[in-house]
């Protein structure tokens, strides 16, 4: 019996230096000044030695811990930092006392089991406490009815607008501004009769035919209104043999002059040639992408 109780002695012994190998560091962000309903925040860092592990079942689960105090959440972590290694703990406690004075409310121990290798092992957080704070006096005036007791709602002060009004007139004239340049620049309404943009206007026209008119007659009229915004470009009649002539008078177009060139011998042939009556896809593609060519080298002049 006295060997039995040596041998308990000194498992005990050895258990209790185990636990002890730990370092348990606590640290919360202030210790008073909590009332009911605060969340209080607690961390906890266990230092380890190489080799050890949280049994994270061991976690307590949240939920009320006691009649003054529940577990909102808590997390577990391994950490490692200025040469330590260990598991670091974040809980969150939600105070539930109603505190009539300041008074201390105890945060219980906790336990929690670790692995070495097989071998278990528990290590504790200290129990520690906070002071928690009343909401109101202790022995208020005595009212008539119990919601005379109740403060009341704190009228809302008004909002002084005119910051809010002054910005949203500067914006809307800026965006009226900016809406203006931009009708101006693509030629739009109000507009849309300016002479600098006789080639949007018939860009605009082409684009209005390619979408309703059939492909002979999209070319004959696509093809008039081109050659009337040339002629109104140059502020005269401009034939095939013209076309260096307007090119030389007018340079921002030269980029287009191959496909102005194209342009008139194709349509000498579809006006004065009866054997180019038939019309083809991209003849009506060519036609289109002159006209929205003209127009842009127009708005970059």
């Amino acid at each position: 019996m006295r060997r039995a109780a040596l041998v308990l002695a000194a498992v005990a012994a050895l258990l209790s230096a185990r636990a002890e190998a730990a370092t348990v560091e606590l640290r919360v962000p202030r210790a008073f000044g909590f009332f009911i309903g605060d969340i209080v925040e607690a961390i906890v860092d266990i230092e380890l030695a190489p080799g050890e592990r949280l049994q994270e079942s061991s976690l307590p689960q949240p939920g009320p811990i006691t009649t003054h105090l529940d577990l909102h959440s808590i997390s577990a972590a391994p950490f490692e930092e200025n040469g330590k290694k260990g598991w670091r703990l974040r809980l969150l406690y939600q105070n539930q006392f109603v505190a009539l004075d300041v008074r201390p409310v105890q945060v219980p121990q906790l336990a929690l089991a670790f692995l070495d290798g097989e071998t278990p092992k528990t290590v504790s957080a200290p129990a520690w406490s906070f002071l928690a704070a009343p909401l109101r006096e202790v022995a208020p005036q005595r009212r008539e009815s119990g919601a005379d007791y109740l403060q009341p709602d704190v009228k809302a002060a008004p909002l002084d607008e005119s910051p809010l009004r002054l910005a949203t007139t500067l914006l809307a004239a800026a965006s009226f501004i900016a809406l203006l340049f931009y009708l101006r620049d693509r030629a739009l309404w109000p507009f849309e009769a300016r002479k600098a943009r006789v080639f949007a206007a018939a860009a605009r026209r082409i684009e209005a035919l390619a979408r309703k008119a059939p492909a002979p007659e999209f070319c004959r009229q696509s093809r008039l209104a081109l050659h009337r915004s040339i002629d109104q470009k140059a502020g005269r009649a401009i034939h095939y043999e013209d076309v260096d002539a307007f090119l030389d008078a007018r340079p921002e177009f030269r980029p287009a002059g191959d496909e102005l060139q194209h342009f008139f011998e194709a349509s000498r042939s579809a006006f004065f040639d009866a054997r180019s009556a038939q019309v083809d896809d991209a003849e009506t593609r060519q036609i289109v992408e002159l006209a929205e060519r003209l127009a842009a080298l127009e708005r970059t002049a």
